[in-house]
């Protein structure tokens, strides 16, 4: 996992579940007016303007995917984020609602990034629970939060995407200054960017948002060429351990087909950027 994040409070891994935060407000955040960052805030470049959006339907297929480059991964194409949407997996109603950060240089999208208003950390895999409760106690706000990432895919990558040719340092950090601005007018409490690859997430740091490092669990095949296999590498007391969890589900008569994964990984360090927005005054 790879994330940043920039916040009124703070974020870092937390180990364990709480119990939801009292303090989460209803999000008040609509798509953004078009707002224009002038030339002199972005500096030597043409004027752009800034605008978020309700759904990834808002913007054509073809400029969004434009903007992907070879570090980008499927999960941030346009296809991908309008079949969670247009589901209704990724909802309002299931604790996602688009707010997509977009840059526009005239009629021409050059940096976007998928993003969703989160009123809890459900389903982003965070796991800030801790910080939420920590923020809850010296009385900050850590709710409604903007997170820029994919609904539930815990997937690193680019997350903040920008078209070719332009210069990524300026937009990476002019999408940012505006992502925060809107957090701040809209009444959000934290702006977070989850699961982004080290280099972006170095230009997160770059941009004022703070790293957090944590640690994330991947198996690896090395070699198996059957679950036998993979049993093979346990001693007999592990691999008879694994054999009773895997025909678990096989007596139960609420999985009928029953589909077996070895679920035993290995820990891969993460990466995490936050920072916190101004209170409200």
């Amino acid at each position: 996992m790879a994330g940043t994040h920039r916040t009124r409070g703070g974020t870092v891994q937390g180990s364990r579940r709480p119990r939801a935060p009292s303090f989460a407000p209803e999000m008040p955040l609509r798509g953004a007016p078009p707002r224009c960052t002038l030339g002199g805030r972005v500096t030597g470049m043409p004027a752009l303007t800034f605008r978020a959006l309700n759904a990834i339907a808002e913007v054509d297929r073809a400029a969004w995917d434009a903007l992907a480059d070879a570090q980008a991964t499927p999960f941030v194409r346009w296809d991908f984020l309008h079949a969670l949407e247009a589901s209704g997996c990724a909802s309002p109603r299931t604790g996602w609602t688009p707010r997509h950060p977009t840059l526009w240089r005239g009629g021409r999208l050059v940096a976007a990034a998928p993003g969703y208003l989160k009123s809890d950390s459900d389903g982003d895999f965070s796991r800030d629970w801790d910080w939420a409760q920590a923020a809850e106690r010296v009385g900050l706000r850590y709710y409604p939060k903007l997170v820029l990432t994919v609904p539930f895919t815990p997937c690193t990558g680019r997350r903040i995407l920008v078209a070719a040719g332009e210069d990524r340092a300026a937009l990476v950090q002019a999408l940012l200054r505006e992502a925060a601005a809107f957090c701040e007018e809209g009444g959000a409490a934290s702006l977070h960017a989850l699961f982004p690859d080290e280099d972006e997430a170095a230009e997160h740091a770059r941009a004022g948002l703070s790293v957090r490092v944590s640690y994330q669990f991947h198996w690896r095949n090395r070699g198996y060429r059957s679950v036998d296999d993979f049993l093979a590498r346990f001693n007999s007391k592990k691999r008879a351990m694994l054999r009773r969890e895997m025909a678990a589900p096989q007596k139960s008569p609420n999985t009928p087909t029953p589909l077996v994964v070895p679920t035993y990984a290995f820990p891969f360090t993460t990466i995490g950027t936050m920072n916190l927005l101004p209170a409200p005054k």
